[in-house]
Parts: C-alpha cells; structure tokens; sequence
C-alpha cells in the first residue's frame, strides 16, 4: 500500500506481504490499513500510517503463534484476541492503544464473527489503562 501525506506530498510504502500470515490475511490487513490511511480514512500523517501498520504487524505476529492458526478473517475467534491482549497485558498503555487501533480498523468490517467482535469491543478494565494483573502487583494482591 503507498500511503501519501497530505501536507508534505511524501509517500511511503507499506509492505504487508513479509507478515508472517496467509496471503488472504496479509490482504485483508492491507484493506484495513487503507480503510484508515487511504484518502477517506482520516490518517493524515505518516507516523499515523506507521502505527496502524506496526499494529496490524504486531496482530499478524501473534496470530501466526496461535493455535489454530487463522488462515482468512473469518476464522478469527474471541482467543485470537485474547492471545494479542495476553502477549502485551504487562504493558498496558500500548496495550490500550494497540486495541484501539484495531477497533478502528476492524469494527466497521463484516469478516469478524459475533464473538471476535465482542472480544475486540471487550473494554481492558475499568480503569481504562490497566489489566488485571497489573492491579494484582499495584494493589499487593499476590501471594508471593
């Protein structure tokens, strides 16, 4: 995907195809990034595109270590986010902002199942920024 800045007129190129995921998937993840990036998504900037594509990355990774692996979007399940959430639950604000990165892109989409859907939607916890087991160590809640 070439995405072009607005104001400078610089482009940059985001190859998805080194995602180590199915070609469906790597080009589901492209029409994502262009759904947020292209001249109607809204991103403007290209450390804006940066980020989505980092995260989409970040997603993509995980989703290649989980078991079942996805092979197209509608295979995706509530326990493949879940597992994006458990691999980065110890860093909670990135954590906060990777999910919402994915809520943009993927909420207007119909590929995801009712329950991915839900899990995506899922608020982290009360407090906005933080997980469960990192109110366990705030609080002293652990037995160690």
């Amino acid at each position: 995907m070439v995405f072009y800045e607005e104001q400078s007129g610089l482009s940059r190129v985001f190859d998805l195809s080194g995602f180590p995921v199915s070609t469906e998937m790597q080009q589901w993840m492209a029409q994502l990034l262009a759904g947020r990036c292209g001249p109607r998504g809204g991103s403007k900037r290209t450390s804006t595109a940066q980020g989505y594509f980092d995260v989409l990355k970040h997603f993509a990774t995980v989703l290649a270590k989980a078991d079942p692996v996805p092979s197209r979007p509608g295979e995706l399940t509530a326990a493949h986010f879940q597992a994006f959430r458990k691999r980065y639950e110890e860093v909670p604000t990135a954590l906060r902002q990777y999910i919402q990165a994915l809520r943009r892109m993927m909420q207007p989409r119909d590929e995801l199942t009712a329950d991915a859907r839900r899990e995506l939607l899922r608020r982290l916890c009360p407090w906005k920024w933080c997980t469960g087991s990192h109110l366990i160590r705030v609080f002293g809640l652990a037995s160690e």
